[in-house]
């Protein structure tokens, strides 16, 4: 039992050894202050030596532009390609005499569009205030000219446009209004309508002709021919029969008191005859000319209704290629009106200067300082605490060591 006792307390005191005693801890920090510190200073002293003599200061200026809405496409995120195009910055090239490639320059630019959506920022860097200062003002003057080119180009294709359609559309509406001229000229509608009139009173007129000739003229003097020729007859029998008187022939005293009524009856019969003779011929000569009649008549009615129709269609295409005339030109005086509005103001409108920066935007000195302060100091701790933790299994063997022998 008693080895077991003295084994107890033993591990009891290594388990205590192994714990952390923050006591301990902040003990050696302040024991080995100096290093930390030293260490710290180190770090700091890099980091002024590296914001004052190794890294090259950087100044920023920046512009705010808007581009005012032409109706020709160039929307903003046309203009943002346009904005780091490969023509605009050989133009900026060109104007600062940059000896680098255009990829260098590019990335000394930065552009960012408001939420708004109106207001377009540029920003350019450089190692020297004016030089960035320059740069805007080149960006501004390059992106106003290619701007310029590109409006031009546009506008000048859109007025060419608008101008062939309005001659087009010139042309068809002439072409037109000449079609339905001709038409009017070889389809006169009045006279048509006219003669149909004529025509169709005719028609009318010969019907009710015809009509009262076989239900009123022929029968009537057909029956009026019966009654004439009845009465003759009856006339001449009793001629025949009377008896003859003296001093007077047979042809001659009886036949000359008869003379009157007889011959009168004779002239009657033979006029109704002759009448009712061409009566009937009447009617042959209406029924053939009312059957050619009817014929035109239906050809007429028929071919002025195919005019009318005709006439409508040309009427109709003469209204349409109006209206896409009224429309062609109206588009080519909008464009013109664009055209003489681009020339009196600027695409490219400016809503901030360019300005001369005072300070550079880095290297952050003070920042800098402070994170190198930061960083030394975790530097320091962690390097004490990484010795003490190296040391610590030499001690505890060496205690371990003196344990094991007393």
């Amino acid at each position: 039992m008693r080895p077991v006792e003295v084994q107890q307390p033993r591990q009891e005191s290594l388990v205590l050894d192994e714990e952390i005693d923050l006591r301990e801890l902040v003990r050696l920090l302040i024991q080995h202050w100096k290093a930390i510190a030293g260490v710290l200073m180190v770090f700091v002293a890099a980091a002024f030596i590296l914001n004052t003599f190794v890294l090259t200061p950087t100044y920023e200026s920046y512009a705010v532009v808007t581009f005012r809405n032409a109706d020709l496409g160039l929307d903003l995120p046309v203009l943002r390609a346009l904005a780091s195009s490969p023509a605009v910055m050989t133009e900026i090239q060109r104007q600062v005499g940059f000896e680098g490639q255009l990829g260098e320059l590019a990335e000394r630019f930065e552009f960012v569009v408001e939420s708004s959506g109106s207001l377009f920022t540029v920003k350019a860097q450089s190692d020297d205030p004016r030089h960035a200062e320059l740069l805007v003002r080149a960006w501004i003057a390059a992106v106003e000219s290619q701007v310029s080119q590109a409006l031009e180009g546009r506008l000048a294709q859109q007025v060419s446009n608008a101008e062939a359609n309005f001659s087009a559309a010139r042309a068809a509406l002439s072409e037109a209004e000449e079609a339905l001229a001709a038409f009017d000229r070889e389809h006169p509608l009045d006279l048509m309508e006219a003669r149909l009139w004529r025509d169709k009173q005719k028609l009318v007129s010969d019907e009710a002709t015809l009509e009262n000739l076989k239900t009123l003229a022929i029968p009537t003097k057909e029956a009026t021919l019966g009654a004439l020729r009845e009465a003759l007859n009856q006339e001449s029998a009793a001629v025949e029969s009377s008896p003859s008187l003296p001093g007077v022939t047979a042809n001659g005293a009886v036949l000359t008191q008869l003379n009157p009524t007889y011959f009168e009856l004779r002239r009657q019969v033979s006029e109704l005859e002759s009448s009712l003779a061409a009566d009937r011929v009447r009617v042959e000569v209406l029924e053939r000319e009312l059957a050619d009649l009817r014929v035109r008549v239906a050809d007429a009615d028929r071919e002025l209704l195919e005019a009318k129709l005709e006439r409508t269609r040309l009427a109709r295409e003469v209204s349409e290629a109006r209206s896409l005339f009224e429309a062609a030109r109206q588009e080519w005086e909008e464009a013109l009106a664009l055209k003489r509005r681009l020339e009196t103001r600027p695409y490219v409108q400016v809503v901030s200067e360019p300005t001369l920066p005072d300070r550079p935007v880095s290297p952050r000195k003070m920042l800098n300082l402070a994170l190198a302060a930061v960083l030394g100091s975790m530097v320091g701790v962690f390097g004490v605490l990484f010795i003490q933790w190296w040391k610590a299994p030499v001690a505890s063997d060496k205690a371990k060591a003196v344990s094991q022998a007393n």
